[in-house]
């Protein structure tokens, strides 16, 4: 008998890859494995990557083509988002946050495709980019403020006596920084493919049923249209939480260079 489960979508298995070396010799075992995740971050990176190749190369000649002109868009999006949060009008680290951005909503959207693997609905994928930023983060402040940057972790004005408080208390939320940024994105990606995955099966045995009875058709409808609502609004956070990861990213990298 079938058993449902939502959460069979974020199970990661092998990619097996066998050679031969001639229609005779044929190695007992694989000499290269790697797992969908690994596969399905591979194949993210690239689509970024060319993507911002393709723009870079032959934006003169598409000028009018759609993607050029929402790619050329997003440049200057996140530009503006860095000269509001930064503070400068030089364009430092958009780089980073362009590939940064594209790279989580192409997971993103490529992970609602049916058979695809969403790579930001792994903790694992999401903690090690957050914390990756955070140690950047960390060197550029030093970089910036030597040890002036511990100065940041002492608010002007207080009493000496809660001044140890007030320190730990900075510490934690500055290290809480690390799991605000990868559960935030985790967990959205999660609960959002968790409640399509049970409105498209509960649709589907509504449909599927061997004894149909008319009461089922009136359910069908209304359910299929709860279903592309709730596929429109995870395309739409799917997008949405790309830029809160960025634009935190950026409110964060502003906290370090420009201390109290």
């Amino acid at each position: 008998m079938f058993t449902f489960n939502p959460l069979e979508q974020f199970t990661v298995e092998i990619c097996r890859f066998w050679f031969y070396f001639s229609n005779i010799t044929v190695l007992p075992f694989p000499v290269y494995s790697l797992n969908t995740l690994t596969l399905m971050f591979f194949i993210n990176f690239n689509i970024v990557c060319f993507l911002i190749l393709f723009v870079c190369c032959y934006s003169y000649i598409f000028k009018k083509e759609s993607m050029v002109m929402t790619l050329i868009l997003v440049y200057f999006f996140i530009a503006d988002l860095l000269h509001i949060s930064l503070g400068v009008k030089k364009n430092s680290f958009i780089l980073i946050m362009l590939v940064t951005f594209l790279f989580i909503s192409v997971s993103n959207l490529l992970g609602m495709i049916s058979y695809t693997l969403t790579v930001t609905s792994h903790l694992l994928v999401t903690l090690y980019f957050s914390l990756s930023f955070f140690i950047a983060h960390s060197i550029i402040g030093l970089c910036y403020h030597k040890q002036r940057l511990f100065a940041m972790f002492i608010p002007k004005g207080v009493p000496e006596v809660i001044v140890p408080f007030l320190i730990l208390i900075e510490y934690v939320s500055y290290l809480s920084r690390i799991l605000s940024l990868s559960i935030r994105l985790f967990a959205n990606m999660v609960s959002g493919h968790i409640l399509m995955k049970i409105l498209v099966g509960f649709a589907w045995k509504l449909i599927g049923c061997n004894k149909v009875i008319s009461s089922q058709f009136i359910l069908v409808f209304p359910m299929c249209l709860v279903i592309f609502s709730v596929i429109f609004l995870e395309i739409t956070i799917a997008i949405l939480q790309a830029y809160v990861f960025t634009a935190l990213l950026a409110i964060y990298l502003n906290g370090v260079m420009h201390t109290h």
